[in-house]
């Protein structure tokens, strides 16, 4: 049965805490042996707004043919998906049936590895329907933060983007549609950004509020929608948290939890 995990940050948002993979035991002289090699674990994210509405995004996920996820909506994600490592068949159906919508490639995950799996894309010529993997860090180097940063947004005239600074400094440059920034380091503290169309100067898509990062965090952000929708309006998605600062566009965590 799913969970629905929602926050609106409105002024100083709740920082969400990050879930952190299992990790193998450093080994020392006299000490026990490092523990086995975790499974690989995969963030499932439901971000295509292929249909007329929310409902009829609905879809069922399939790994190696057993059914893991039913009914699964646009804006809702599986956190933390534990997966055996090797070979791996993902495949999204309609609900109910056995009609697959889309599948991956057979892809080979890895022991103590993290990942995304993002469904995308508006059923258009443009915008099919596709499956985008991102592998994310495991670990963040001392004294840094790392955020991994995605445009989802099935839009015309936006496949690619640029994330700047609020004084016109490049942060992520050519930003395509799809193609997720992984594991972007940053120097803790607070970051205040812009995204634009042309440099960091022609044609701003959206002022992002002044978030927080601190030292040792990894976040995400994921901008989603289409452009002058009701149903599937333009919105920042997390699966992760992030500590913002001012009122922005809503924010909805959403997860799909047993």
């Amino acid at each position: 049965m799913y969970t629905l995990l929602k926050r609106i940050f409105v002024g100083l948002a709740v920082m969400v805490g990050v879930l952190c993979a299992a990790q193998p035991a450093l080994a020392q002289e006299g000490a026990e042996p490092a523990a086995p090699a975790a499974n690989p674990t995969v963030t499932i994210g439901h971000f295509a707004p292929f249909a007329a509405d929310v409902a009829g995004t609905a879809v069922d996920i399939k790994i190696d043919g057993t059914l893991v996820s039913a009914g699964m909506i646009y804006g809702y994600f599986a956190p933390d998906v534990a997966f055996a490592p090797g070979a791996t068949l993902i495949e999204l159906l309609a609900p109910g049936t056995e009609t697959v919508l889309i599948s991956t490639t057979t892809t080979t995950l890895e022991e103590d590895k993290r990942y995304y799996l993002l469904a995308i894309g508006a059923a258009t010529e443009a915008f099919p329907l596709d499956l985008v993997w991102t592998e994310r860090a495991t670990t963040v180097p001392a004294g840094q933060a790392l955020v991994t940063l995605g445009h989802l947004a099935p839009v015309a005239g936006l496949t690619a983007v640029n994330i700047c600074t609020d004084d016109g400094e490049l942060v992520v440059g050519n930003l395509a549609y799809g193609a997720p920034q992984a594991n972007l380091p940053l120097t803790p503290g607070l970051h205040d950004w812009k995204i634009w169309v042309f440099g960091c100067s022609l044609g701003e898509v959206f002022d992002m509020p002044p978030f927080f990062i601190a030292e040792g965090d990894y976040r995400d952000a994921f901008a989603v929608g289409l452009r002058d929708s009701v149903i599937f309006p333009p919105n920042i998605v997390t699966t992760t948290g992030l500590m913002t600062f001012f009122n922005f566009l809503p924010t909805v965590l959403k997860a799909v939890a047993e």
